[in-house]
């Protein structure tokens, strides 16, 4: 897409941003490590995360909306944190959020500012602007994601919003987004500070790949080459799931396993177990249980078993 979205709620400006030049965002790899480098170039020093001057940075990765996974539905958000009042802030989601701002024109966003009144803010192919959010400010995420998608006039619109908890600044409030995906770790609660209800992403356009069939040779050879090396170093072992792997070492299989260590280990040594417990005179041992309990029970008299 190559631009970021700058938002100003207290004047209601915007901006489309160029992307950096391509040997910073190679440095700086991934949505989060260069939304935090956003982050700590903009944010002022010395602030309270309710201050008008804290900063939203949410950014897509560079698979996000291409097709691939994982990693190809992934925003994360970035901000002073309202949990500690001086950290990091850092919140991620999946759904359909970040591949429909995608879809809009915007690999990101930076929010700042504080809007007089609740507002949501619009991304679309049509228009990029704040919008009231009077009629929805009070409601609940899944009322406001279905409200607001109605009044935008599309059906594929993708609406990431906070509820009461975020109004209220709940230092543990959530953005919310598709129903049931959520940015946690107080992030609904900085866009409450800011009377920033929802964000609503629509568009139709999709990220350009370059050398797309390589991308894809690449991978579906990946995980085939990646279970080759395993198989490789660990033996036929490495082809076996964890799961799987912890059920043959019950039964003494794979017994010089190097992750299990060099000794044969068992369902013992993963998964104790009580000693048997003796039932009766001798030699006679029986592990407790309650279809055998009555074995524990026999009576006893002049040191025989009746």
């Amino acid at each position: 897409m190559g631009k970021i979205l700058r938002v100003d709620l207290g004047t209601g400006k915007l901006a489309g941003l160029n992307l950096p030049e391509e040997t910073l965002l190679r440095k700086y790899w991934g949505g989060q490590l260069f939304a935090e480098y956003v982050l700590l170039n903009e944010l002022p020093a010395n602030i309270d995360p309710y201050d008008a001057k804290n900063v939203i940075v949410g950014m897509t990765g560079p698979v996000t909306g291409t097709g691939f996974t994982p990693g190809g539905t992934k925003t994360c958000f970035v901000y002073l944190s309202p949990a500690t009042r001086y950290t990091l802030g850092r919140a991620a989601t999946s759904g359909y959020f970040g591949t429909s701002l995608k879809a809009a024109g915007y690999d990101g966003l930076i929010i700042s500012g504080l809007a007089q009144q609740p507002t949501y803010l619009y991304v679309g192919e049509d228009a990029v602007e704040l919008r009231d959010a009077g009629r929805v400010w009070g409601k609940g995420a899944r009322e406001t994601e279905e409200m607001l998608r109605a009044e935008s006039g599309h059906p594929d619109a993708r609406i990431g919003c906070i509820g009461p908890a975020g109004e209220n600044l709940v230092r543990a409030a959530m953005f919310v987004n598709d129903y049931n995906h959520t940015a946690a770790h107080g992030l609904g609660a900085v866009m409450g500070s800011k009377k920033l209800k929802a964000i609503v992403v629509w568009g139709t356009q999709r990220p350009r790949i370059d050398r797309c069939r390589f991308a894809l040779e690449e991978g579906v050879a990946a995980p085939r080459l990646q279970r080759c090396a395993k198989a490789k170093e660990r033996g036929s072992r490495g082809l076996v799931g964890r799961h799987h792997e912890i059920e043959l070492a019950q039964h003494g299989h794979h017994r010089r396993s190097p992750r299990l260590g060099p000794k044969p280990r068992g369902a013992a040594s993963l998964f104790p177990v009580p000693a048997p417990v003796s039932v009766g005179r001798g030699n006679r041992r029986r592990t407790p249980h309650r279809k055998n309990r009555s074995l524990q029970r026999r009576q006893r008299v002049d040191g025989h078993v009746l």
